[in-house]
């Protein structure tokens, strides 16, 4: 039995890799290693020195292997409550 579209979109994870200062200038290179490991890229802020992607669970120990990466992290989403929702 294949998995559905539905399977995969639930298994996938966002990441945020941050790259070490040392290979900061060189992100392209871990961008192209990271996307060889698996990871696809949703965007890269070069300035900050971090890659967002997404991939499969099991991804993350491969991410933490390339050389560069300093750490990967789940992203993080924070929302707001209703503006008319009553205080808590």
């Amino acid at each position: 039995m294949s998995e559905s579209s539905d399977d995969r979109v639930a298994s996938s994870h966002t990441y945020v890799v941050t790259v070490t200062a040392t290979y900061t200038a060189r992100i392209d290179q871990v961008v192209s290693s990271l996307e060889a490991s698996g990871l696809r890229i949703n965007k890269v802020l070069g300035t900050l020195g971090q890659v967002i992607g997404h991939g499969n669970e099991e991804l993350r120990a491969q991410l933490q292997q390339v050389e560069g990466v300093q750490s990967v992290d789940d992203e993080k989403v924070y929302r707001l409550p209703n503006p008319k929702d009553p205080l808590q």
